[in-house]
Formats: C-alpha cells, structure tokens, sequence
C-alpha cells in the first residue's frame, strides 16, 4: 500500500501531523509506505524525525520533482492533511485519476467530500479519526474499483474547461437577469 502526497512542507501543509499519521498506520501495517514529494522550510526537521523514528524504510521523501506525474499512478491513497486549503487542487487531481483521498474536513475538501464517495474527511486535526478514516478508505479500494472510477469520470467533467466554462456562463446569465 502506498499512500502519497505532494505539496510543500511547511506549515500550512501539517507534516508534523502526515508523520504522526504516517508513525502509527504504519505500527498496525507494516506493509504501508508513505511518500511526500515536495520541499519547504520543515523538510529537514521532518526528515531528521523520520530517522530519529527509524522510519525511513516506510516513508519517502524525495524533495522537490520536477514531473509529478509518473509518481499520482503509483499512489494506492491521496492524503492531505493541510490546516487549511482553497480549492485543493491536487485532490482534483488525484479523484481524477482513481486515488481516492484521505484529508482534514477543512475548507475546500467539505464540497468534494459532499459530491465524490473517493474523498474521506475526518475531523480537522484528530489523529484518532483520521486514521479511522484512512482504513475505512483502504478498505473502500478494494471494493469500489467502478465508484472510484464513476468518481474520476464526473471530477473530470465538472473540472474540464468546457464544464467550467458551462458553469460560469450560467452564473453571468443569472447574474445578469437581476
């Protein structure tokens, strides 16, 4: 199983809590590994944790990567655990390609949650329920192959230019009617 992420590390995007996630998933599924792609002011504190934990065989940390791509293919599970997000767009991206997310219910991951089944929000910052949520999601992998593929289909087209242009076009018309 492998879990995976990208994003800066720093404050807004939690590493302290993805390592305290990653510490105890990993102490019931020995199996998991947890990759971050990303760099940012706490990279170092966090990589000297990992081998402080002796965790440096289940959690990878390449830094910075200039082609992501290759890397959203080999995720089993997204995971966000940011303290705050707009419109997160690597979780677009992720439903889009069938990885299903494990995230904080925080702005931006309450509408996804609500619209696609692939997206599990826990409460902000518990790690208790987070892990909760992590399992039910594994779980959810192996026995919904066409939801999350139903999933990936609709981010698609909600997120596709014509269906963005669609849905602005239809809040100017009714805008306008006022």
């Amino acid at each position: 199983l492998l879990i995976g992420t990208v994003g800066r590390v720093d404050f807004q995007k939690n590493p302290e809590k993805s390592l305290e996630i990653a510490k105890s998933y990993i102490s019931e599924n020995h199996n998991a590994k947890f990759l971050w792609i990303g760099k940012g002011s706490s990279r170092k504190k966090i990589i000297d944790s990992i081998n402080l934990l002796k965790l440096e065989k289940h959690i990878i940390f390449p830094g910075f990567v200039k082609d992501i791509e290759p890397y959203f293919s080999i995720f089993d599970i997204f995971l966000l655990t940011s303290r705050y997000e707009g419109l997160p767009i690597t979780i677009v991206k992720s439903l889009s390609l069938e990885i299903p997310v494990v995230s904080f219910k925080i702005n931006g991951v309450n509408d996804l949650e609500k619209k696609y089944k692939s997206v599990f929000a826990a409460t902000p910052f518990e790690t208790k329920t987070f892990l909760k949520k992590l399992k039910e999601c594994e779980l959810y992998t192996k026995k919904n192959v066409d939801q999350i593929r139903k999933d990936s289909i609709s981010i698609r087209n909600d997120f596709s230019n014509e269906g963005m242009f669609y849905k602005i076009n239809n809040l100017y018309s009714k805008l306008l009617k006022y």
